[in-house]
Order: C-alpha cells, then sequence, then structure tokens
C-alpha cells in the first residue's frame, strides 16, 4: 500500500510537486484525504491540515496520537 502511494506522489501527474504549482496543490489535496481517512488528527490553521505562507505555499501538518506512556509525547516530522 505504501508504494502506490509514493508512485503517486513521484509520478509525473503531479508535475514536480514544486511549491505554489498545481502540483504542489494536487498532492496537499491527497494527502489530507489520505490523513482523514487514517483518522490522523489536523493540526494546521482553523482546523484544517494545512499551513498556508507566502504566495500560495502551503504545509500538511497532522497527529497521529501514541498509546504508549513513555513515548506518547514524541514527534516524528515528514
Amino acid at each position: 500500500d505504501l508504494s502506490r502511494h509514493i508512485y503517486f506522489l513521484a509520478s509525473d501527474a503531479l508535475e514536480g510537486r514544486e511549491a505554489g504549482s498545481r502540483g504542489a496543490h494536487a498532492t496537499v489535496a491527497y494527502l489530507t484525504d489520505r490523513l482523514k481517512a487514517f483518522g490522523a488528527l489536523p493540526q494546521g490553521e482553523d482546523g484544517a491540515y494545512i499551513q498556508e505562507f507566502g504566495a500560495g505555499y502551503r504545509n500538511v501538518i497532522a497527529v497521529v496520537p501514541g498509546s504508549d506512556p513513555v513515548l506518547k509525547n514524541e514527534y516524528i516530522l515528514v
């Protein structure tokens, strides 16, 4: 399943995903759909998965809470 996501995100259909481009916006839409389906909690602006900055640039921000009492406050940034 992971391979399918990687191949799509690396495909020519996303035009290289240059920040602010149509391909980048399509990538953001794809990632937010997948994060919602996975049950990740949005951490962007106004309860969304997106943090906008600059001229059309976007970050995608979400959290998957941990359950381990020792590691649940640890974060991985991708």
